[in-house]
């Protein structure tokens, strides 16, 4: 736990003893907030006011989670906003559920919720008595049925603009009217759907699970509530549960052909978080079955000149455009002819730089099927497509219809496509993919001459790394895990443990964002409970709020520990940028030698062990040595910065070589 809590018991329950004094600030500053009146001052004031309320009640949930007062402190912000600012009855009830969610013992806001729940509530049928009040009742139900069939036709109304929004890419404008239209006809089975996923994409899985469990309830048979409850389990660490749940889809007589294929991808890339499948050949074997839905068609190579289209949903603030920004600022342009081929709806600062690195006229944003953006990519002409996202977008649905004569599966997808003969290529090295690798491949493997990857920092170089080691600071070393807790599987914790059991004072920690809801959070601690871990020594951090608290969070952790089967790539970079080593495993697959690429690219191999006992003498000796934390911690970033995965100019040469090569052996 952090150094404010101790934990009475193994279940995680909590008792405050001191408060540090960064926290009291906050809190100090939070009530100084709640004391004042912000109806009394302009909107714009109040955005302000509230915005700050926000900010520094989820800075606090961070610090700790499990703090029950901070949760109150947010809960109460919450109901502040709500209670001065007027909101439409439908968007006042979510905020107010939101609330009890992170909070649910002040009977103060469950009594304001079940009052505007009473105020704005649907009418039902009232229970006939005695023959006496027939002629009455009948006359009440009546009235109910026309005011409900108006409800409902709102509802209807109302969702169809919620649809609209999504589709301009206004997910906040689609979330209110979902809600609105949820208030109004709370049974209506496609809206839970759709407001279940929208919960889910702000990490919100308690009241994303609710929705679409009503949707499934009110009808069995909508396969698509089915999808996205598997991709709920799935980000909850139920990924085992999730794949279940995918396979009966597929095996399905009822599910269509495109939903067969949807819960196939689905299933093959959920198969790579889970133990029991990350062998060299389950997951091949599964991507194979994609091979039958596909109609490939023959595409003859007929170009002199080679124009690279990368194809993503993620040319905006996200991991794959961090590992582009290097490789599109340093694209030889006379060579080559470099289009950007965008699926995603976020606009941002990223987007706006890709833009200016390949012109405005390369840069293209497509909607519609699958086929069509196909069929429009094809009219480009463009010579060797990469894809950046395969299965965890449409990537492979797009490739399926054969839009370019040489296709090629990169970054985002770290797996075989399983479509032989038309996905040709996958970009890698020796280090993730040895040359005696064991694993199946439909693609030929390109290994790049050092590393698959491109980090460029310049999105995190501004974030200080604090002189002082959290272990100097603390007393104990703290190890932590910042990747999706999908990673994170049964198996892991059992390693993790051992490493507990070899330092006594040690402590781990690990995000999610599921943990903002208590109960959650206790469920959690009392599965690790279940298999013999120490939960006084396991500090559950919410993720953060704001892409600074997150970089700044890697100063409270001394050593990372990298998940298995499944390794980090995004999270390992970010925690050597910010002066912490991190200790790896390396297996049989590409995602299981990720962070052995990655530590050796830096010149940190030692780092790396081959099975759980090398992993965990690994990790407990560099935790004794604490002057080589202290020199990692003072270095790492330089040695980083020098080291071929940070030098984008070199890696672009190398990548364009590659780029020639495919050309050549497709003429």
């Amino acid at each position: 736990m952090s150094s404010s809590q101790k934990n009475s018991s193994g279940n995680g329950s909590v008792n405050t003893i001191v408060v540090p004094k960064e926290q009291q600030t906050l809190v100090d500053k939070v009530r100084t907030l709640l004391l004042e009146t912000p109806s009394k001052v302009t909107k714009e004031d109040q955005k302000i006011h509230f915005k700050t309320l926000f900010e520094l009640t989820a800075r606090l949930i961070e610090m700790d989670p499990l703090n029950n007062h901070y949760r109150e402190l947010k809960a109460v912000s919450i109901f502040s906003f709500v209670d001065h600012c007027a909101l439409p009855p439908q968007m006042a009830i979510a905020k107010l559920e939101e609330a009890v969610q992170i909070a649910p013992n002040v009977k103060f806001i469950k009594d304001r919720l079940n009052a505007f729940k009473q105020n704005n509530k649907i009418s039902t049928f009232p229970p006939s008595s005695t023959n006496d009040n027939n002629n009455n009742n009948n006359n009440n139900r009546s009235k109910e049925v026309e005011s409900n069939g108006s409800k409902k036709q709102m509802s209807i109304q109302l969702f169809a603009r919620a649809i609209e929004s999504h589709m301009k890419g206004d997910l906040n404008m689609s979330f209110h009217y979902s809600v609105a239209a949820h208030e109004n006809d709370p049974e209506n089975k496609e809206v839970n759907l759709h407001l279940g996923t929208l919960y889910a994409k702000q990490g919100k899985f308690p009241h994303a699970n609710k929705h679409i469990d009503m949707a499934i309830k009110g009808k069995p048979t909508l396969y698509d509530a089915h999808v996205e409850k598997a991709s709920l389990e799935q980000k909850e660490g139920e990924t085992t549960n999730a794949i279940k749940r995918l396979s009966v889809l597929f095996k399905s007589s009822e599910t269509t052909q495109d939903l067969k294929k949807r819960a196939l991808l689905l299933k093959i890339f959920f198969m790579n978080y889970a133990e029991q499948y990350n062998n060299e050949k389950d997951i091949y074997e599964e991507s194979i079955l994609y091979h039958k839905f596909l109609n490939i068609k023959p595409y003859t190579l007929k170009q002199s000149s080679i124009k690279v289209a990368y194809l993503s949903s993620h040319f905006c603030e996200h991991p794959i455009a961090y590992f582009m920004d290097g490789i599109l600022k340093c694209h030889n342009k006379e060579t080559f002819e470099i289009h950007l081929i965008s699926m995603g709806t976020q606009f941002d600062d990223f987007t706006k730089k890709f833009i200016g690195y390949v012109g405005e006229k390369n840069f293209h944003v497509m909607r519609g099927s699958c086929e069509k953006v196909a069929a429009a990519i094809r009219d480009m002409k463009i010579t060797i497509l990469n894809c950046l996202d395969v299965h965890t977008e449409r990537d492979g649905e797009i490739a399926s219809y054969r839009p370019a004569p040489i296709i090629v599966n990169y970054l985002g997808y770290p797996n075989t496509s399983g479509i032989a003969d038309l996905i040709q290529y996958r970009i890698t090295d020796q280090y993730a993919d040895p040359l005696d690798t064991k694993q199946l491949w439909t693609e030929k493997l390109i290994r790049m001459p050092s590393t698959f990857l491109c980090f460029d920092a310049s999105h995190i170089i501004t974030h200080p790394i604090t002189a002082q080691s959290p272990f100097e600071k603390n007393g104990y070393i703290t190890f932590g895990c910042y990747n999706t807790l999908s990673k994170v599987q049964k198996g892991t914790w059992a390693v993790w443990k051992l490493i507990l059991d070899r330092l006594p004072t040690a402590r781990i920690a690990i995000k999610a964002p599921l943990f903002i809801v208590e109960s959650a959070a206790q469920a959690y601690l009392k599965k690790l409970a279940d298999i013999g871990v120490d939960t006084t020594r396991v500090l559950l951090k919410t993720y953060s709020m704001e892409t600074g608290n997150h970089y700044d969070s890697y100063n409270e952790m001394d050593i990372s520990l990298d998940p298995f089967p499944y390794n980090g790539t995004t999270t390992s970079l970010d925690s050597l940028w910010m002066g912490v080593p991190f200790v790896s495993m390396s297996g049989v697959t590409h995602v299981h030698n990720v962070g052995r690429s990655i530590l050796t690219n830096v010149g940190l191999k030692e780092l790396v062990g081959s099975n759980p006992e090398e992993y965990v003498n690994i990790a407990v000796q560099l935790a004794s040595d604490t002057e080589k934390l202290k020199y990692l911690r003072t270095n790492l970033r330089n040695i980083l910065s020098k080291s071929p995965i940070s030098n984008p100019k070199q890696f672009t040469i190398d990548l364009e070589d590659k780029y020639i090569l495919m050309f050549n052996e497709a003429l």
